[in-house]
């Protein structure tokens, strides 16, 4: 169980990384330029496969990607959740129904 639980975060780790390293061209620029450069940001992502962060008083505010882009985190993100998923199916504990859980938060 143990060793399962360590591979996930192993595994999560690695693809991070890889994540990181995708896409390492990115321009920035501020939201007041975004506005006036929007097509050619748009071109950016999805021609050239650069991210482009928009930012507003020096804060990163958004990125925008290529819609593969998009579609590989998140089958990505759906990998790291069935992977989750196997983990807890693997344990010993009984699950909850959403409606205790519910009334336990007092959501309704």
């Amino acid at each position: 169980m143990l060793f399962m639980y360590s591979l996930v975060k192993m595994l999560r780790s690695a693809f991070i990384c890889v994540l990181l390293s995708r896409n390492e061209k990115m321009a920035i620029v501020t939201a007041q330029d975004a506005r006036k450069q929007f097509s050619d940001i748009l071109n950016t992502a999805a021609f050239q496969k650069e991210a482009v962060i928009i930012t507003r008083q020096g804060k990163k505010l958004a990125a925008v990607i290529s819609f593969e882009e998009l579609e590989y985190y998140k089958k990505l993100e759906n990998y790291f959740d069935a992977l989750e998923a196997e983990k807890r199916l693997a344990t010993d504990e009984t699950p909850v129904a959403w409606s205790e859980v519910k009334k336990e938060l007092n959501l309704g």
